[in-house]
């Protein structure tokens, strides 16, 4: 039972968690991870379990075994919505103050929580804290500590691969946030414009930045830790042909949104440029199929302008309360002498990359 003591030293954190046929996807490992959750050392949680329109029995399955436990509760979605979609359904079931979003392929440390909350409960300035990722095949090294943006919206992971015991043990300000475990503030989500339910791969980048906006701090918490699978809920062909269709639409999309008018002019023609040089790629390498649905998915931005526009002038109009230059020595500055050494490096090597750029600055605080 939930006491006026326990809420003020533990205020209730909402862990909502997604799933779509976890069970065959994820056999015994989504056990595992519910587990895991509930038997975290902080006292004061409740698990949202969202399931979109699984087929393997994924419901019953949590309900038969979870089922008694008060904590867990199981929403339906029909169909399978976007990832923002389901999040932004869920939200309105999370009774917490704090709001907790985590995959379904992951295993929690048993204090993971409590380090997460901690931090948020000691800085106001906070508006979002990450658990460092680690790989689910070797704890010891690290899958995602946190993401950075460069000035055209590509997003990059930090530290990839290295040795989990290399990273400093104080908090680190990072552009973005993994949304596989992440956690923030219900009433500061909702002043932001919640979960964008257009969004499929990249909500937790355009939410970080929307929380930026509004003048709050994206964390890593180094001592909250969670071993993350990743890609487990969709098959290798489905996911590629999706990503593919939503790459240049959500990346210019989230340009569209959050950018200032300035910032666009400046950025907007070299990101049209690597669009068409993607593409173009894909054809020389016969990926047909490929090229076409990214294709398409430039036209299905141009048939919801109007849409964006809406979006982007919520953006502007009630989150923003910072500029562009004060996020800058956030952002990676990529030059378009970038791209075009990129490109001859592709017409003379046959490699390919995206350009990431350069960080003037990143903050680490403790």
């Amino acid at each position: 039972m939930e006491t006026k003591d326990m809420q003020k030293e533990f205020p209730l954190v909402s862990i909502i968690m997604l799933n779509r046929n976890g069970i065959t996807t994820l056999s015994y490992d989504l056990h595992k991870c519910i587990r895991a959750v509930l038997k975290s050392s902080y006292p004061n949680l409740e698990l949202i379990f969202v399931d979109n329109g699984s087929s393997d029995g994924s419901v019953d399955f949590v309900r038969s075994i979870f089922g008694q436990d008060s904590r867990v509760r199981v929403v339906e979605n029909h169909g399978n919505p976007t990832v923002g979609e389901a999040k932004r359904n869920a939200v309105s079931y999370a009774r917490g103050t704090y709001l907790v979003f985590l995959d379904n392929d992951t295993i929690v440390e048993e204090n993971w929580l409590n380090e997460l909350v901690g931090v948020m409960c000691s800085d106001l300035s906070i508006g979002i804290g990450q658990s460092l990722l680690l790989m689910k095949s070797s704890s010891l090294q690290i899958q995602h500590a946190g993401g950075l943006m460069n000035s055209w919206g590509l997003s990059f992971g930090r530290d990839f691969g290295k040795k989990s015991a290399c990273i400093p043990s104080n908090i680190t300000e990072v552009f973005y946030a993994a949304g596989a475990a992440m956690v923030t503030r219900k009433d500061l989500l909702i002043k932001v414009g919640l979960v964008d339910p257009k969004l499929r791969f990249i909500d937790d980048v355009d939410l970080s930045w929307r929380v930026r906006l509004y003048g709050k701090r994206v964390v890593l918490v180094p001592s909250s830790r969670v071993q993350h699978r990743g890609s487990s809920t969709t098959s290798s062909i489905e996911f590629r042909l999706l990503r593919d269709r939503c790459f240049a639409k959500e990346l210019v999309y989230i340009l569209l949104k959050n950018y200032s008018w300035r910032s666009l002019v400046s950025t907007m023609p070299s990101v049209s440029l690597l669009v068409a040089l993607t593409v173009m790629h894909r054809i020389s390498h016969r990926r047909f199929r490929e090229s076409a649905t990214m294709v398409f998915g430039v036209f299905d931005l141009f048939k919801c302008l109007r849409n964006v526009w809406q979006s982007r002038s919520q953006v502007q109009r009630y989150v923003r309360k910072v500029s562009d230059a004060n996020l800058k020595p956030h952002i990676m500055q990529v030059r378009l002498a970038d791209l075009f050494m990129n490109a001859m490096d592709y017409l003379f090597s046959g490699r390919a990359k995206f350009p990431e750029g350069r960080l003037t600055r990143m903050d680490e605080r403790p």
